[in-house]
């Protein structure tokens, strides 16, 4: 699973501080090690296309919405992508304190085989 912070690495700027956020080099590990805990699929699946799902985060890491933002054309993988997100409920602080106001994780079935 390959966590996405911001678009191409570009910083993303919080929604209560002008300066822009700059994940550690260690933060979408621990993403990715909090969601990927809570996901729950047992079916085999032919290809390995992601589920792309958007997060929006309150400033203590909350998870206060989540979207499809790409299937991975199979509904039962995208809706297990869904439900590891709900599961999780609050993601992780960056070694900063801080959490991006939004990020994107995509989901990728060999990841979790």
């Amino acid at each position: 699973m390959a966590a996405a912070l911001g678009d191409k690495g570009i910083p993303l700027a919080l929604a209560d501080e002008a300066t822009p956020y700059q994940p550690s080099a260690q933060y979408a590990g621990r993403i990715a090690a909090a969601v990927k805990r809570n996901l729950v699929y047992t079916e085999a699946l032919a290809v390995n296309k992601a589920a792309e799902v958007e997060i929006t985060l309150a400033v203590d890491g909350s998870i206060v919405d989540r979207r499809l933002l790409r299937s991975s054309g199979v509904p039962s993988w995208d809706e297990a992508a869904l439900q590891a997100v709900d599961r999780t409920k609050r993601l992780p602080l960056d070694s900063s304190g801080r959490v991006p106001p939004v990020i994107t994780i995509a989901f990728h079935h060999s990841s979790f085989n």
